[in-house]
């Protein structure tokens, strides 16, 4: 038994059920807007409908390579052979009911790490909560290149913004490959921005073990501790694609 993907089931389609790109939303009728009358005559407000969070949501899952995987890593599809694995999916599906916390598992490519935190992803998406996904070197590669090129203070501040204020927050291979002190920086502005809100929910996936990432930068790594108190991880697989 492993972690490979596993063929798509009836009734396992999240992204079909969600309606992609369809939100059905009576309260608003599919305009993402909200008019109330405020006043005599004709005084109106004019308000987001909160059905747009959602859809914000689904059109940024739409453009990232998560959507795929969506539809086959889920919880009845992460495969438990140890007691590691059992545990691992346990604590999981506990911290989908948990108050808002953060997530840590570190583990070899290809171990079920992405699998179990897009379980978790899934969940909070078919909630309608406001989510994000970030591959950490792309993420980092852009907010970097737009720090020292010619492009807006707006373009980068809407962009950190984003990554600070959005409910959920997915970072996928945290600090892989070379980490310069621009890395650090910058996850610790990220990461500093979520901590000092208690209500965002942060999960984080790595190839280091958080010891690891607290020797890079104690700040950063303190930080997670904190936060994901009981849910840090350690995931025992082998790389399945590697044995096969």
């Amino acid at each position: 038994m492993d972690n490979r993907p596993a063929k798509i089931e009836q009734g396992e389609q999240p992204l079909e059920s969600w309606g992609l790109g369809n939100v059905n939303c009576e309260l608003c009728r599919n305009t993402g807007q909200i008019i109330e009358r405020t006043g005599p005559g004709i005084e109106i407000t004019v308000r987001e409908c909160s059905c747009m969070a959602r859809r914000r949501a689904l059109r940024q899952l739409a453009n990232s390579n998560l959507a795929e995987l969506q539809m086959l890593y889920t919880f009845k599809a992460y495969q438990t052979p140890t007691q590691e694995e059992e545990m691992i999916k346990n604590l999981a599906e506990q911290y989908c009911e948990a108050k808002a916390r953060w997530f840590y598992i570190s583990g070899k490519p290809g171990s079920g790490k992405t699998h179990i935190c897009t379980a978790i992803f899934s969940f909070f998406m078919g909630k309608g909560t406001e989510c994000y996904y970030a591959k950490w070197r792309e993420e980092a590669g852009e907010i970097k290149s737009l720090k020292t090129s010619d492009s807006t203070k707006a373009e980068l501040d809407a962009k950190m913004k984003k990554l600070s204020d959005v409910s959920l927050l997915y970072i996928d291979d945290f600090f892989k490959g070379k980490i310069s002190e621009a890395d650090k920086n910058l996850a610790f502005e990220i990461l500093n921005a979520r901590y000092n809100q208690p209500s965002k929910r942060t999960i984080i996936s790595s190839e280091l073990p958080l010891t690891e990432i607290i020797r890079i930068d104690e700040a950063t790594g303190g930080r997670i501790r904190e936060r994901a108190g009981g849910f840090i991880l350690r995931s025992p697989a082998k790389d399945w694609r590697l044995h096969a």
